[in-house]
């Protein structure tokens, strides 16, 4: 068994990738559109490590805010 990927929904696709990338040194592994889900994703990796990010299509993004007892969390 071994780990596959983390994931974060995000409020814009294109803008993620550019922070994860330009920013964060991310490489840009595959971009999908999944309009029968309703979601459009990207995956990115670093050293190894993968990161999905996800953007909604059809509901306003709002971001959760943390309560305690701060879970979950990485």
């Amino acid at each position: 068994m071994s780990y596959d990927h983390g994931a974060f929904r995000v409020r814009n696709r294109e803008d993620a990738i550019k922070f994860y990338t330009e920013k964060l040194g991310f490489k840009l592994v595959s971009k999908t559109n999944a309009d029968e889900v309703g979601e459009k994703n990207a995956f990115l990796e670093f050293n190894g490590a993968r990161l999905e990010i996800i953007e909604t299509l059809y509901e306003k993004y709002e971001p959760v805010k943390p309560k305690r007892p701060y879970c979950p969390h990485l």
